[in-house]
């Protein structure tokens, strides 16, 4: 098994949060769940992703984001636009003051979440699947950094998953996990083929050092340990 194929050996996604989020004017949602990963799909507009230390993220249309839930932050039309909500810990969706639920009438039909129910006159539309604790391996989420954005633009599966979110039919959640699982895979091929995620992984790559590390790589992972973390030999996955 490759590098890639360790690490999604353990991920799986298991009863997600998939929803798809519409937006107009400005616009703010600040994001505290602590989810252990969540993947961002932007098919309309242009939106940013902001953490508390300053630091932000453009996500444009046909953007793929893999956010790591390391710490809280806020994704909105601008990086100083005020919160409309909050998503707090437990998954709750509230005002901007944590006291009321506004849930309810932020929702508009199957899957649908926002401060509009016009999709035709939205400034921005992006799907989010958020993965649950305990369904995403630890060597994963340690091989990203807390935001990963890749460029997917006319991808036909996150048109699929766009078109299957707002159905509601037998069996429709089995198959919005494996849509969140596949896009999750396509983003971090995207990630690795433009150099991005750990030395160790794109490694696997190189004829001359791969073979050592598909031995290495999978022993470390069979003994709980990341692969590309020292050891007393001093070298990763030994």
């Amino acid at each position: 098994m490759d590098a890639l194929g360790l690490l999604l050996n353990g991920p799986r996604a298991v009863d997600p949060m998939i929803l798809r989020m519409v937006m107009t004017g400005d616009w703010a949602v600040r994001i505290t769940d602590r989810a252990p990963l969540t993947v961002v799909a932007v098919t309309r507009g242009d939106t940013v992703l902001s953490y508390d230390d300053g630091s932000s993220s453009p996500l444009n249309v046909g953007d793929v984001a893999l956010i790591r839930g390391t710490e809280p932050y806020t994704i909105g039309a601008t990086a100083n636009c005020p919160p409309i909500a909050i998503i707090d810990e437990s998954g709750h969706c509230l005002d901007p003051t944590g006291r009321h639920s506004v849930a309810e009438q932020m929702s508009f039909g199957v899957r649908s979440w926002g401060n509009t129910d016009s999709v035709r006159d939205t400034d921005t539309v992006m799907l989010v699947g958020t993965y649950q604790t305990g369904t995403v391996g630890r060597h994963l989420l340690d091989s990203l950094n807390r935001i990963t954005v890749v460029e997917s633009h006319d991808d036909p599966l996150v048109a699929m998953t766009e078109s299957e979110a707002v159905v509601d039919a037998p069996g429709q959640e089995a198959v919005l996990s494996r849509l969140l699982d596949l896009l999750l895979i396509t983003a971090l091929r995207r990630a690795l083929a433009a150099g991005h995620g750990p030395a160790w992984v794109r490694a696997h790559s190189d004829r001359v050092v791969g073979s050592h590390f598909d031995c290495c790589t999978t022993t470390s992972i069979i003994r709980g340990r990341s692969p590309h973390s020292p050891n007393r030999s001093g070298y990763p996955g030994l």
